[in-house]
């Protein structure tokens, strides 16, 4: 099967189809392509006509009734060999096209290998410093607890583990020592850390290339490789061209020592039938694979999600580490789970409830809404301006970040520029960074700051507010509001206000971005209402009940009715296709971001239709909108990127928009006509 579909990808395993149906991989097999034999014995005598030497084997001892009652082992182990036969046919084609004047093939340079112990020196010295960093004493020596326990537990045998511990309290650099010394015990070959948004990996990034910078050699490619939708964008100071071109090389089968990549980038390559997206599979074997955030897994994949990553740690020699403060029960999906893979889901957690991380210092004093109490428009700006020169206000819906952030452009006065500023996804990632950057500059000089934010501000970003007011929503991301809030400790209490926003005074629509996000809020509305307005967010166990609930009222195990018969049917194309870490209805836009940058794109485009290239470069200043029909109200700003002979409405994905003086420097793109069309 592997051998077929190296080419055009995996197809249907089944009794019915041993040996393979050849017919189903013809139809979809390119005319310049051909498939291979189909008989083994004309396969085996060919090989030993051209001497390659065949291992002995002997298939007695695979016993396929019973991984045929697993199928989503038995996908992950087709995958490993279709993943180790792909890329050697992708290294072996990239060597013959290779070649040096004599004519012999040119293969590309190895990564760099893993050395834990070297890495552990260095962090340790990195570590050191923290005793020199702002916070306050508890913080500190909360941090170093979580520190401590990861270096004991490092000693576990490899398998699945859960590391839950309170924002701030320094898990990003607490998970990579617990990586390495782990790595280090059990011969470990390589570091994944997976993250589910674009703002903490830069942010994770940063920081490790920051730890290791003394051994990150210009003649040498970096030990710490990103992977994701931006990664051809990162800046490489030494504009080194051979340099990008190997960590380019590289990133299509991670063989680096430390890979930092997105949930999609990991997820939907593991569930994939793609010979490129599959080809990185098999040096996932014997990696220890960090996961920050794992609250952000989609309820609709979570069951086939939580059997693979088993199945990794079974029998592909892998650790695996869920990190968050606010840890889903997924322990409680164990029975689920195990129809799909042999162990199920029985993590053991690094940070133990005896160290008790979670009920010291409270850092911030919580104001629960009463279940009748509305707050306007009007009086949430007052409370903000009235509470705090710094505060952050965090909403569930774009439309009502703008409405907010307008109406206190407005009691500010001119000088509004310089104290009010604004987050969200219809600002460009490029936009977000500088003006993080910024408010970050102001916290730190103690000047005045206002910020209003969606929840793209929320999970892993490393900010520290004094005040803080939050729209009511789910509890995780109560909570992980919560956490931008007195973050360091610095302060006796810090203010956190949870509110119900007033429909009608915020600008109407939604309160929420989803059905998903408002059934979690509406658990927390009915504990509210039976708890008399005070529940402790603080709390593992809260958490642990809270994802329970969500799990019974949401039906997990019946998830994605579609995928789970994919699965199955042992269907790989079926499967990848449905298998979605995010809604990939969806479409680039292309805005005037940086009007010059802008322009050159949109002409470039015109003229040449989409390339890689082009791609690579538009990224910086696109946003992300759901797929627009013909006749939606966004249609009439909107021109579609042509490819080649592609010339359908959006075929390709991307679309630019028209007007120039709709791109708001301090609040990104604003439509004149509402649409439905952006994520929120």
């Amino acid at each position: 099967m592997s051998i077929q579909g190296h080419h055009v990808g995996l197809g249907i395993l089944s009794k019915n189809y041993l040996p393979i149906d050849l017919k189903s991989y013809k139809d979809v097999m390119p005319q310049s392509l051909r498939l291979s034999e189909d008989s083994l014995d004309i396969l085996i005598k060919c090989m030993s006509e051209d001497d390659i030497p065949l291992l002995e084997y002997n298939n007695e001892n695979f016993d396929y009734p019973k991984i045929m009652n697993y199928k989503i082992c038995l996908m992950n182990k087709v995958r490993m060999i279709f993943s180790s036969l792909t890329d050697s046919d992708f290294i072996e084609t990239e060597a013959h096209f290779n070649r040096d004047i004599k004519g012999e093939r040119i293969y590309r340079s190895d990564g760099r290998k893993l050395n834990p112990s070297q890495l552990l020196e260095i962090l340790n010295k990195y570590i050191f410093g923290f005793k020199y960093s702002k916070m306050s004493e508890e913080m500190r020596i909360l941090r170093g607890d979580l520190l401590n326990t990861c270096n004991e537990k490092a000693r576990l045998e490899p398998g699945l583990f859960t590391l839950s511990a309170p924002t701030g309290s320094g898990k990003t650099i607490s998970m990579l020592y617990f990586g390495l010394k782990h790595a280090l015990i059990y011969n470990k070959r390589r570091l994944i850390i997976v993250l589910p948004y674009l703002n903490i990996i830069e942010q994770t990034a940063d920081k490790y290339r920051e730890i290791f910078k003394d051994i990150e050699c210009n003649n040498e490619i970096s030990i710490v490789l990103e992977d994701h939708s931006l990664a051809d964008d990162i800046e490489n100071k030494d504009d080194d061209e051979s340099k990008r071109e190997a960590q380019r090389l590289l990133s299509q089968n991670w063989d680096a020592p430390i890979i930092i990549t997105t949930n999609v980038q990991f997820f939907e390559s593991i569930f994939s039938n793609s010979p490129f997206k599959c080809r990185k599979i098999h040096n996932i074997a014997d990696s220890v694979i960090l996961f920050d955030e794992v609250q952000s897994i989609n309820q609709e994949i979570v069951i086939p999600t939580l059997a693979a990553l088993s199945d990794f740690a079974q029998n592909y020699g892998c650790s695996v580490v869920f990190a968050t403060a606010t840890q889903p029960a997924f322990g409680t999906l164990h029975h689920y789970v195990k129809k799909w893979c042999f162990n199920g889901w029985t993590p053991t957690e690094i940070a133990s409830s005896e160290l008790g991380l979670f009920s010291r210092k409270k850092r911030v004093k919580v104001k629960w809404p009463f279940m009748d109490e509305y707050l306007s428009l009007e009086g949430l700006c007052k409370e903000i301006i009235s509470c705090n020169t710094q505060s952050l206000c965090i909403v569930n819906t774009k439309n009502h970040a703008k409405n907010i952030f307008l109406y206190l452009k407005e009691f500010i006065g001119k000088n509004y520029n310089d104290i009010l500023f604004h987050l969200s996804t219809n600002m460009t990632v490029e936009h977000r960074k500088s003006v993080l950057k910024y408010i970050k500059s102001k916290l730190k000089n103690h000047e005045p700051c206002i910020l209003i934010a969606t929840q793209c501000i929320e999970a892993g970003v490393d900010i520290d507010f004094p005040s803080v007011f939050r729209a009511l929503a789910p509890l995780d991301a109560i909570a992980q509001a919560a956490g931008r809030c007195n973050r360091n400790g610095l302060l006796d209490e810090g203010s956190f206000r949870v509110f119900i926003p007033d429909k009608e005074s915020f600008g109407g629509g939604s309160l929420y971005p989803s059905k998903d996000y408002r059934q979690g809020a509406d658990i927390l509305i009915n504990w509210l209402k039976n708890n008399n307005g005070n529940i402790d967010i603080e709390s593992s166990e809260i958490f642990e009940r809270y994802f329970k609930e969500l799990y019974s009222i949401t039906d997990v195990d019946n998830g994605n009715k579609p995928l789970y018969e994919a699965i199955m049917g042992l269907d790989f194309a079926e499967t990848s296709k449905i298998y979605q870490v995010i809604n990939h209805n969806t479409s680039n836009l292309l805005v005037p971001y940086k009007i010059q940058d802008y322009r050159v794109l949109a002409n470039e485009a015109r003229m040449q239709g989409l390339s890689r290239n082009w791609i690579k470069r538009a990224r910086k200043t696109s946003i992300g909108i759901y797929r627009p029909s013909v006749d939606s109200n966004i249609a009439g700003y909107i021109e579609p990127v042509k490819y080649r002979d592609i010339t359908g409405w959006g075929e390709t994905g991307w679309f630019i928009y028209l007007r120039e003086e709709d791109y708001d420097e301090k609040i990104g793109l604003v439509i004149p006509l509402q649409d439905n069309c952006y994520i929120g």
